[in-house]
């Protein structure tokens, strides 16, 4: 029988002794464990490793029959509402979400976006301030669980047309919320 140490924590917020100083992760039985190239290949993204090189000692696994990942990106502002609704109806198949946006709702600031299962959340991380505005998400999701033309669309959808600056911009600095079960 498999023992574990459960803790409460707030936005992945523990403390690192009583995570990383234990069993496996001992500092001292780290040394003897075997290293591991770890990596995931995009949807249809080429990949080519030198298996030949001197410190490359395993048996290579394609994570892609395991894992899709897709990335997104525009230089135009979304709405809060239209990219909360569409998050809230991703599949199941969707594992994890990250990435920078640019609301309309609150074009001065970078909110960071964050997936997980079905919670997510956008949380305040500072103005632009000399960079140039812009959204950038990759999503991962089972293997073949990407709709990749679908996603496209509907993020595209959450695009705001109207370039003016929002005319009730929006005070909080993090909004969470639960993907529906499908």
């Amino acid at each position: 029988m498999l023992e574990a140490r459960i803790l409460e924590v707030t936005c992945g917020q523990a403390p690192l002794e009583l995570v990383l100083g234990v069993g496996k992760y001992a500092p001292e039985r780290l040394h003897r464990r075997a290293e591991r190239d770890v990596h995931v290949h995009g949807v249809d993204e080429e990949h080519d490793h030198d298996h030949a090189a001197e410190n490359h000692h395993h048996e290579h696994t394609d994570h892609t029959l395991v894992f899709s990942t897709w990335s997104w990106t525009t230089d135009r502002p979304l709405s809060l509402k239209a990219l909360r609704g569409m998050f809230e109806e991703l599949p199941n198949t969707i594992y994890r979400a990250k990435g920078a946006v640019q609301l309309h709702d609150m074009p001065d600031n970078r909110m960071i976006l964050q997936m997980v299962g079905k919670r997510a959340s956008l949380t305040l991380a500072g103005e632009w301030g000399d960079e140039p505005p812009c959204t950038q998400i990759v999503m991962i999701a089972s293997h073949g669980g990407l709709d990749v033309e679908g996603l496209r669309t509907q993020l595209e959808a959450c695009i705001v047309a109207d370039t003016r600056p929002a005319a009730v911009r929006q005070k909080t600095a993090k909004t969470e919320w639960t993907r529906k079960r499908q």
